[in-house]
């Protein structure tokens, strides 16, 4: 028996809190062999395709047939043996109004090309990918900037949740200024991650340095350092 036409995975299912994701999958998976003469994979094969067990494909199917969006045909071959059942797929429910399940479906279903695709809004697409292209632009003009190139990954990570807080122009502009700080010493300097997790980009020009070329809180740890070095020495 041929498939019915069918253009993708319904905006509606997708939309509908109601249906759960695993029927979404299982059905995704089944809309996959759109063009063949028949859609007739095994459950095992749904399960691995639906990232989900064959006991959950079994409850999606039955979830999907109460919506009226997959007819199964069960099938037996000459010699009795049980094989994988037939699915016929609708893009419209038979049980599926505005207001929820529970009545049948009468506007017109327009038979069209079955493909392997989801439908989506190309709106919301663009405005994620324009997004994410945006980000990694301005991470890769921070991270040319800031003065130390270690763990670039962890960089890219913290570089994204500080976004969330602050502009990448602030960050472009806050990074060249720690870099061309005549106070910062190249040893103390902040790994990327660092300095972006402490919002470090709010703490302004480094405090002037003392005598020996280093600051003020790099003497005190220098201190505590040859002050432990010492006791280490005494109790030896």
């Amino acid at each position: 028996m041929a498939s019915e036409g069918f253009a993708a995975i319904p905006t509606w299912m997708i939309r509908d809190p109601k249906v759960s994701a695993n029927a979404i999958m299982v059905f995704g998976s089944l809309a996959s062999r759109g063009g063949l003469a028949a859609v007739i994979p095994s459950r095992a094969t749904i399960a691995r395709e639906a990232r989900c067990s064959i006991r959950s494909v079994a409850y999606a199917l039955a979830e999907l047939e109460t919506l009226g969006v997959v007819d199964r045909i069960e099938r037996v071959s000459d010699g009795g043996a049980r094989l994988p059942s037939e699915y016929v797929l609708s893009n419209r429910p038979r049980a599926h109004t505005a207001q929820g399940v529970g009545t049948e479906c009468t506007a017109p279903v327009q038979e069209t090309t079955f493909t392997p695709s989801i439908e989506v809004d190309s709106n919301e697409v663009d405005k994620c990918a324009n997004a994410h292209a945006d980000d990694a632009h301005s991470f890769d003009e921070w991270w040319q900037v800031y003065p130390v190139k270690k763990d670039k990954g962890r960089a890219r990570t913290a570089f994204k949740a500080a976004l969330k807080k602050t502009t990448a122009e602030t960050l472009l502009d806050a990074a060249i200024l720690y870099r061309d700080d005549p106070n910062r010493d190249p040893r103390f300097t902040k790994y990327p991650a660092s300095w972006l997790n402490a919002e470090a980009w709010e703490n302004g020009p480094l405090a002037p340095r003392i005598g020996g070329g280093i600051t003020a809180a790099e003497q005190t740890i220098a201190n505590l350092m040859q002050g432990g070095g010492e006791r280490g020495e005494l109790s030896a």
